[in-house]
């Protein structure tokens, strides 16, 4: 990471680190982002929220965003139960709720939907598009 971090100075690109469940990666939670931005200690790494992903963590979009500490940089949108990376409204997860949160802090940064279940392989179009729509109201696009 230290090779990749000055890469990125270099060249004006922010990394940034996502948390997932523990056979994935290292980072399972906000706290573990922001230890390893810190170990890291490059102002070209910083932290990002998976909205499906905070089920495995056991975080609220709150508490990730309070436990970033001002380094929060991108954020995948997804539904899930309490993950899966579904269409928007097919799961349990308060989407509206988490982007107010956002909302509340003047987050500025980007936001992409992520849906990745199996479920949809076959018409992934659909998928995006009934999701993205969904997104747009949430916003009030």
């Amino acid at each position: 990471m230290a090779e990749l971090s000055r890469l990125a100075e270099q060249n004006a690109v922010t990394l940034v680190l996502e948390t997932s469940p523990r056979e994935y990666t290292t980072t399972h939670n906000s706290k573990d982002v922001v230890r390893m931005i810190r170990e890291i200690g490059s102002g070209a790494v910083k932290g990002m929220i998976d909205t499906a992903t905070l089920g495995f963590s056991g975080e609220t979009m709150r508490q990730a965003v309070d436990d970033l500490e001002g380094n929060l940089r991108h954020v995948h949108v997804a539904d899930g139960v309490p993950n899966g990376h579904l269409i928007l409204e097919e799961g349990n997860l308060d989407i509206p709720g988490m982007l107010k949160v956002l909302d509340d802090i003047g987050y500025k940064g980007a936001l992409s939907l992520e849906i990745l279940n199996d479920k949809y392989v076959r018409d992934p179009h659909t998928a995006m598009g009934t999701s993205y729509q969904k997104l747009k109201e949430y916003i009030n696009i």
